[in-house]
């Protein structure tokens, strides 16, 4: 991937659903400065780490602006009247000459963030790139043709796909909560039941002692062995010890015509899925609207999630529904 393939962010057919620290705006805290003159620079430091609060929360603002020192302290922890007061007592009036300004008060999470609040005061910032994901005109073609597809194939119902790293499609389900009557048959759940199921009758075509199970309310059209060990040879499941396999979509790609609950959402933390695409948000959707439950940090796994993606042909081609997707 070269970077004259790389498509800007500003042109994807879709957004990112970043968390709340990711997309959050610029807020501020008071901080002191002042000018000092270099040769009393160490007795202005010697006066700050004895009287003053200690710095905390503001690591990410840097001490120095251009040739000038500016040494800051939360004005919520000391008054500028008990500031000035300290500075007349230890004899510093020369020296330090404090004013209010308005830093950033937390770090940024990405650069977007950085070019936005860096004018206030200098800060630091290590771009960390693998927050920076990247896409191909290929790749973004790629993508839209599975949307597309899976909306075709929807006829008028929520629907979901799920894609190897290869593009390989591993399973496509609609929601059958309606013709079952049965509340966990979301579109969502019913594929990755799929892709268990195929896992689980692929081990058992191959020799493995994983316990079977029935395949009810799933699709019934299995592929060929063939078909299963090529798939398992690109994923690597089969070589996997039992512990490391048991995590039936890792890597994957999954397609959504509709912002998925938060069973649905929890269900692809559980299966390992790398990224996930819907195409329209709900009202109880948890990956954007309500709740943001792949950037919660005390989960052991996240994905990425992008929304919007051929937004308004979903809309001119699926059934609102009443049900949560």
């Amino acid at each position: 991937m070269t970077s004259k393939n790389i498509v800007p962010a500003n042109e994807w057919p879709f957004r990112e659903v970043l968390s709340d620290e990711q997309s959050r705006d610029l807020e501020t805290v008071d901080a002191y400065i002042t000018n000092v003159e270099p040769k009393e620079t160490n007795n202005v430091i010697k006066f700050i780490q004895r009287y003053l609060p200690p710095l905390e929360g503001l690591e990410h603002c840097k001490r120095i602006r251009r040739s000038v020192i500016s040494e800051k302290g939360k004005c919520s922890a000391i008054s500028l009247d008990a500031l000035e007061s300290l500075v007349r007592e230890h004899d510093m009036t020369k020296e330090i000459k404090p004013a209010v300004i308005r830093l950033s008060k937390h770090a940024p999470k990405n650069r977007q963030q950085y070019e936005a609040w860096k004018h206030l005061w200098p800060m630091t910032f290590r771009e960390d790139t693998r927050n920076d994901p990247k896409f191909t005109l290929e790749e973004l073609e790629a993508i839209k043709e599975h949307m597309k597809q899976l909306i075709d194939n929807s006829c008028g119902q929520m629907r979901a796909r799920i894609v190897d790293p290869s593009g390989k499609v591993m399973a496509e389900e609609s929601d059958t909560r309606a013709e079952t009557v049965h509340p966990l048959h979301h579109a969502v759940m019913n594929c990755i039941d799929t892709v268990g199921f195929k896992e689980r009758e692929m081990a058992r075509l191959v020799g493995s002692n994983r316990p079977k199970r029935k395949a009810h309310q799933i699709s019934d059209e299995l592929e060929t062995l063939e078909d299963f060990q090529s798939t398992s040879e690109a994923t690597g499941a089969l070589t996997e010890e039992p512990s490391k396999a048991a995590y039936l979509c890792t890597g994957y790609d999954i397609y959504i015509t509709h912002e998925p609950c938060a069973m649905c959402a929890m269900a692809l933390v559980h299966s390992r899925i790398a990224r996930v695409f819907y195409s329209v948000p709900t009202r109880t959707g948890c990956l954007g609207t309500v709740l943001k439950i792949h950037s919660h940090l005390s989960l052991n796994h996240h994905y990425r999630v992008y929304m919007g993606l051929l937004e308004n042909y979903t809309k001119d081609s699926v059934v609102e529904c009443d049900f949560d997707a």
